[in-house]
This record gives structure tokens, sequence and C-alpha cells, in this order.
């Protein structure tokens, strides 16, 4: 349904793009894959999502992120999401919320911002 990217970038962080709206499918795999980098090298566990051109993900999409960050809590030292829509920070604010991981998970307008705090 909708397009996604998942790498490790030059600095070691686990990085996601979604663009567009994403169902449960689409959650699955964006989750797997974050999930397999993270157990390929504990040392990956600073996450970035781009969330500038996300779509409205699906109920069950929402619910299998928060969940999937609940499992995270332990393997992830931070994780930052940035996109400055207002659609797209109630929506990350439902998934932080959601997985209870508190201060590990901040949503940013800006990726420099997202950045900058992933580094502290």
């Amino acid at each position: 349904m909708g397009e996604y990217k998942v790498w490790v970038d030059q600095e070691g962080r686990i990085r996601a793009r979604i663009v567009g709206e994403h169902d449960k499918l689409d959650a699955e795999n964006i989750i797997n894959e974050i999930n397999e980098l993270i157990k390929r090298d504990q040392k990956n566990s600073k996450i970035l999502i781009d969330m500038t051109d996300t779509g409205r993900p699906s109920s069950h999409a929402r619910k299998l992120h928060a969940n999937n960050m609940k499992k995270l809590s332990k393997s992830i030292k931070k994780a930052a999401l940035y996109g400055a829509s207002a659609m797209n920070r109630v929506m990350a604010n439902f998934i932080i919320k959601a997985s209870g991981m508190g201060e590990k998970v901040k949503y940013f307008n800006t990726e420099k911002e997202a950045i900058l705090w992933l580094k502290k």
C-alpha cells in the first residue's frame, strides 16, 4: 500500500522512511526489517524515523508499531521520529504514549533536531 525504506546510515543509526498511507502488512514489514537490524548489531539501538511524507496508518498499523516499541524497550537506547505535519505529530504521540517508553522516544519537527537529540 505505502512505500518505505529501512537502512543503517553512516553514523550507525537505524533509519526508516515511510511514505504514504500504510496498513497492517506494511507495518509488519517495516517492523521486521527494523527488528532484524537490531538483532544483527545490538549497538545500532538508535532509531531515526522520517515521517515527513507519511500518510495515515491504519489503526492496526499504529497498534503494531506501539506494541513493537514496547517489546524493544530494552534494546533501543533512543528513537526519534520527525516530520512537520500536525497529523504526524498526533500519530507519533499515540505510538510514543502507547509504547510506554517515556523519554526514550521523542517527536521532532525536523531531521536536524532529531539527530541532535539522538547524539546526546
